[in-house]
């Protein structure tokens, strides 16, 4: 079955896993980016877990949590919170992640597709004034939405995408690939940037859901 490391690139899982040496025979390393790297070996036990577990630390998931989004839920689940999100590149791509597991609707409040600006001006309060000085693709237009969607839904917790995901509308200051994320939380809201550079569509709208995820969870892992 193996393990999940999630925010690592294959090559520097491989790097790492030199440190183990054979006890355990070959490591099966799977998962290209932007997907969750997946570990595994021809044996496998208690041990095994122990020394990835020193290797890897808090970004390596229990044996058994199979995803990203799963292991979303569970950890949200031991602290009884509550997600939403506020979604525009990926069109509710995210929200269809988390509905894909049975059982998500104790945490998953839901998700607001917010496209067009006035989608965002209407449900998610962003301001114009924000949106005519820094535009819908920008830190100030993510937080505002994560704190819109937190809002809304009445969330413990909530994540805004939103991004240019081609292959047009792209320009110098905000190329194809530009995503910019929010995560809204009871102490406030914050924003972070990731360029997708060299993608077509399908694979920025995909890899914006992994860091989304990826994101949610680490939050909900440092409260």
């Amino acid at each position: 079955m193996g393990r999940l490391v999630l925010g690592w690139t294959e090559s520097l899982v491989r790097q790492r896993l030199l440190a183990l040496g054979s006890a355990w025979g070959e490591p099966f390393v799977t998962g290209p980016w932007p997907h969750p790297i997946r570990i595994a070996f021809e044996n496998e036990g208690a041990s095994l877990d122990e020394a990835l577990d020193r290797l890897f630390g808090g970004d390596i998931l229990p044996r058994g949590v199979l995803s990203a989004e799963e292991a979303l839920l569970l950890s949200a689940r031991r602290r009884q919170a509550t997600v939403a999100c506020a979604e525009s590149c990926t069109g509710g791509l995210i929200g269809g992640a988390l509905t894909s597991l049975a059982g998500s609707s104790d945490i998953f409040l839901g998700s607001a597709v917010c496209y067009a600006d006035g989608a965002k001006k209407a449900l998610l309060s962003v301001s114009d004034e924000i949106l005519s000085a820094k535009g819908a693709v920008s830190a100030e237009t993510a937080r505002a939405m994560a704190a819109g969607a937190r809002t809304l839904y009445g969330s413990t917790l909530a994540l805004a995408v939103t991004g240019v995901a081609g292959p047009g509308g792209g320009s110098p200051e905000k190329p194809v690939g530009t995503v910019w994320f929010g995560v809204a939380t009871g102490e406030g809201s914050g924003a972070f940037l990731r360029t997708f550079s060299g993608f077509d569509r399908a694979t920025i709208r995909s890899a914006t859901v992994a860091v989304g995820l990826e994101a949610l969870w680490r939050t909900l892992e440092r409260s």
